[in-house]
């Protein structure tokens, strides 16, 4: 993981701070603990990345230095990788989308299945008609009969 260090030796003491803070706050699914990166060497911190998330280090160091705004090192970091010049940014968010696209998907199937249950579980249709007006727009529909 060298390349991993040697983006980080570019960073100076104030935004090595940052970097370690955005670890220790967790960004996205990563979050590494506090005590573990205190008065860390760079090096040190690396090995604690890789460690901890071996697959994943590269992409965690690339996610925090977007968020830094330090976008000429994520572009160092992809090119000594031989990634092309998509942000990382925008391949987790691509990756956050698909997996929206699948709960909304598994939500459906569940209302779908549950469809008679649910329906016979409301007992007030009004203010569910009144939350939904802008979705529906004015029209007048019929009061339903129970």
């Amino acid at each position: 993981m060298t390349e991993i260090l040697n983006v980080l030796e570019e960073l100076d003491s104030e935004e090595m701070d940052l970097f370690q803070w955005h670890l220790t706050q967790g960004i996205s699914n990563f979050k590494i603990p506090k005590s573990q990166l205190e008065k860390k060497p760079r090096h040190a911190v690396v090995d604690c990345m890789t460690q901890r998330y071996p697959d994943d280090a590269r992409k965690l160091t690339m996610l925090i230095l977007e968020k830094m705004n330090k976008i000429n090192l994520v572009k160092c970091l992809q090119e000594e990788l031989g990634e092309n010049k998509e942000t990382v940014q925008s391949k987790h968010t691509a990756e956050a989308a698909a997996a929206q696209k699948q709960r909304s998907k598994a939500g459906a199937e569940f209302v779908e299945k549950h469809r008679t249950e649910l329906i016979n579980g409301v007992s007030l249709v009004e203010p569910i008609a009144d939350d939904m007006k802008p979705l529906i727009g004015d029209e007048k529909t019929e009061s339903p009969k129970t």
